[in-house]
């Protein structure tokens, strides 16, 4: 009989892909990661390798039945750092754009789904955000490429800030 100690739990899962919870779940609603490998009472659980083997998104490995545009990591090259307005970090923009006001948000929520909307905006360019630095394929010329721009058209910030206001 399986136990809980066999498995991974959305926590275990998340740390080892290095995002939050809550990105971790989403990703599974959206089908970006693997749905659970089984039920142990009501929480999912995930076998290890299942998770070690899923190509995460944003790393540019597309599964099969996935985009087959994206290319491995080892074909891929920093294209720039995260710059907004002096912030070197997305943490800093987020909290910057906040404020006075961020004790009324949940702040890593935003920062994850913030994210997750800028890897999704660059995507059709080849591009993702990582950590602090944007990735794209080594085979491609960005330089006329306006990040910046691309971000701003199509990532609503206040519409994600919206979705995780605690008033």
């Amino acid at each position: 009989m399986n136990t809980l100690a066999d498995y991974w739990t959305n926590t275990d899962c998340a740390e080892y892909w290095g995002i939050t919870t809550r990105t971790w779940r989403s990703y599974v609603a959206r089908g970006q990661a693997p749905a659970p490998t089984t039920r142990i009472g009501t929480t999912p659980v995930w076998a290890p390798d299942v998770v070690r083997d899923w190509p995460r998104p944003g790393r540019g490995v597309a599964r099969e039945s996935g985009r087959t545009d994206l290319r491995h990591p080892d074909d891929e090259r920093e294209v720039s750092s995260w710059r907004d307005g002096g912030n070197a970090r997305v943490e800093d923009t987020v909290g910057s754009a906040l404020g006075e006001w961020a004790e009324g948000y949940d702040v890593d929520a935003i920062v994850s789904d913030y994210r997750a909307a800028i890897t999704d905006a660059l995507a059709p360019h080849g591009l993702r955000l990582e950590g602090q630095l944007f990735y794209g394929r080594a085979d491609t010329d960005y330089s006329d490429l306006d990040i910046p721009s691309i971000i701003e058209d199509e990532v609503d910030f206040w519409s994600i800030a919206e979705r995780h206001s605690r008033g």
